[in-house]
């Protein structure tokens, strides 16, 4: 009887330190490194569970197979707005902060762009400009963080202000035609969920419809036709696509934004003159698709 308890006692131990062993948070997920470089993110990391699939970010991208061992390496053009990712092998989650990654800042309200002063009083020749010192005008104050754009190299432009990240135009027939006019039910239908069908636009699944101010942050006041910082109109020739070039059409763009005084209208925004409006949701309007965010 004492052998047969000393046997039953050995056995609840043995199988108490197999639990341990599953649930030691020692065996979760450990990251060895995690780096930047020429917009690319490689990470390296072991401790995962053994031969499954290694997940990147929370749509659960497969970047990778763990080895025997529970090891893994993948590189990735997904790379996170705040530099931190996630990896998972189905089992653990871990938080990945990336080296050489800065996260631009996410308050800078940005300046209008307009840095011309025009003279008040010459009736005869409205366009007649001035030195901006002591007029007190928007060209001289400049309030707000200097417009600021970064080109992706993938078919987007990050905002450096918002934190932002833009789809680009193109000439070439594609969804991300500058001429693509959707109704505004069909800019959320279509045009975004084309975005984000499949492995995404860019590699990313989480495109949406700017609000009306967001769409107002790329206007530059300092041009017109189109009324855009020079990273959203630059190189736009017939055929060239979202990697060669970058085009604004001069038209109205939808905003996600309702018409709350009367719901069949939405928020429009003019990348001719800047023009903010409301128009009918059943017209046919451009369309510039937004991710990021807080």
């Amino acid at each position: 009887m004492r052998k047969a308890m000393k046997r039953l006692i050995g056995t609840l131990a043995g199988v108490t330190v197999l639990l341990l062993l599953l649930i030691d948070p020692a065996n979760a997920i450990t990251i060895t490194d995690a780096t930047l470089s020429a917009g690319n993110v490689t990470v390296s990391g072991n401790k995962a569970a053994k031969n499954v699939p290694i997940f990147w970010e929370e749509n659960l991208v497969q970047v990778a197979t763990s080895t025997k061992g529970g090891a893994f390496t993948f590189t990735t053009a997904d790379v996170p707005l705040d530099c931190v990712g996630t990896v998972s092998d189905g089992v653990s989650t871990v938080d990945v902060a990336i080296a050489g990654c800065t996260p631009p800042p996410a308050t800078a309200f940005p300046a209008t762009g307009q840095t011309t002063c025009w003279d008040p009083a010459d009736t005869s020749d409205p366009i007649a400009t001035i030195a901006c010192a002591g007029t007190g005008q928007d060209g001289e104050i400049q309030a707000g963080a200097t417009l600021s754009y970064t080109d992706n190299g993938d078919g987007t432009i990050t905002d450096n202000n918002t934190g932002l990240m833009w789809e680009k135009k193109s000439d070439d027939g594609t969804i991300n035609d500058k001429a693509t006019s959707p109704t505004w039910a069909d800019a959320f239908a279509v045009h975004i969920a084309g975005l984000n069908g499949g492995a995404g636009f860019a590699g990313y699944t989480d495109w949406r419809l700017p609000n009306v101010k967001e769409l107002q942050g790329i206007l530059n006041f300092e041009n017109v036709g189109p009324a855009v910082s020079s990273a959203f109109n630059t190189g736009c020739a017939a055929s060239c696509t979202v990697l060669t070039c970058s085009c604004t059409s001069e038209y109205y763009y939808w905003s996600s934004t309702t018409y709350a005084g009367y719901p069949a209208y939405a928020w429009v925004v003019s990348f001719n003159d800047g023009e903010v409006s409301v128009f009918d949701k059943t017209l046919n309007l451009l369309v510039r698709a937004v991710r990021g965010g807080l």
